[in-house]
């Protein structure tokens, strides 16, 4: 008899232990959880990584350098106007229509350049 009830004293508080958790359980499983999915998961690691964030630096200085070297290979077009007005005292001017054999002339001259590279040297 006296092995009666030690054992169900022991099994009444294993009982009781094995209904705690399970309320425990129950509990923790009501609770709102902040699960994220994998892809949520690589989006914040891709985003927060500082030698992730230095790679797609690196790939972006990359793609410029690329942009800026084919750049050599298009044409190039230069185009320049100036314009002014001058004082001359010299024989062209004197055969002006003037009192003195001096006067004042405006000039202008312009220039298109287009230029191709049509060998790189290798």
């Amino acid at each position: 008899m006296r092995f009666r009830v030690f054992y169900s004293k022991v099994h009444k508080v294993k009982v009781n232990r094995l209904i705690t958790l399970w309320v425990l359980f129950l509990v923790i499983g009501v609770m709102p959880v902040h699960a994220q999915s994998v892809r949520e998961a690589v989006v914040y690691a891709l985003e927060s990584n500082p030698a992730i964030e230095g790679a797609r630096a690196a790939c972006e200085v990359t793609r410029y350098e690329k942009k800026a070297e084919f750049s050599h290979y298009l044409p190039e077009l230069n185009a320049s106007f100036t314009a002014g007005r001058i004082y001359q005292d010299n024989a062209t001017s004197r055969g002006l229509n003037v009192t003195r054999g001096a006067a004042y002339s405006g000039y202008g001259e312009g220039s298109i350049a287009l230029r191709q590279m049509l060998f790189d040297g290798l």
